[in-house]
């Protein structure tokens, strides 16, 4: 769990109903922000998302990064003055857990072009509940929460060791002879793509 709040302008409060849900269930939470001064906000947004840790390894560099799986935004309130007069402002949310393949904690090693992607097959699940303002990049007013995506069935009882996450992409390694053949396949995830594909379809990165 992590906790991030801006230096005097606000502290962001994140309460779910349950940490550990199940494909197709209702994930509810509330959110709760309690300004510390008064600020020009954009909007306050609760995310759902989800990441895997990849490693790529190209000549004698190696470089580590989280790309992004899944992602859906729930916008809780709009563009208008945060005033401490009208403090704490509550949020009730709620999200749909995608029907996910399960992603199981093993690694994969995919060639494209040059690169060697070295995919740990770990994807966690996150909630964020976030103040959108002019300064949220300098002070962020926000809260992230870890959940659990678990097999039907475990979610209110123990924690299951497979975490839910999108279908994974295939699995075959790509080599660079197949990826310079015509065929277009994703830099992040090695999912095979359209010619024209502006953006990957399994795990949404800009081509």
């Amino acid at each position: 769990m992590f906790l991030i709040f801006g230096l005097g302008d606000g502290k962001m409060d994140l309460q779910l109903k349950n940490l550990n849900v199940s494909p197709g269930d209702t994930l509810e939470g509330t959110a709760s922000l309690t300004m510390k001064k008064d600020i020009e906000g954009k909007e306050v947004v609760a995310i759902l998302y989800a990441e895997e840790k990849v490693t790529e390894h190209e000549g004698k560099g190696t470089s580590t990064r989280n790309i992004t799986l899944y992602s859906k935004s729930e916008i809780l309130d709009t563009e208008k003055l945060y005033t401490t007069a009208n403090s704490p402002y509550q949020y009730k949310f709620a999200f749909v857990i995608p029907q996910a393949g399960a992603s199981s904690a093993h690694s994969t090693s995919i060639s494209v072009g040059t690169s060697n992607l070295f995919r740990s097959g770990i994807v966690r699940w996150y909630v964020k509940a976030e103040l959108k303002h002019e300064a949220a990049l300098k002070f962020p007013v926000a809260k992230t929460q870890e959940i659990n995506i678990v097999a039907r069935g475990d979610a209110h009882g123990d924690v299951a060791k497979t975490i839910a996450g999108p279908p994974e992409p295939s699995t075959q390694p790509l080599s660079p002879e197949t990826a310079s053949s015509g065929e277009k396949f994703c830099a992040s995830c090695g999912t095979q793509l359209n010619p024209g594909a502006a953006f990957c379809s399994n795990c949404g990165s800009k081509q």
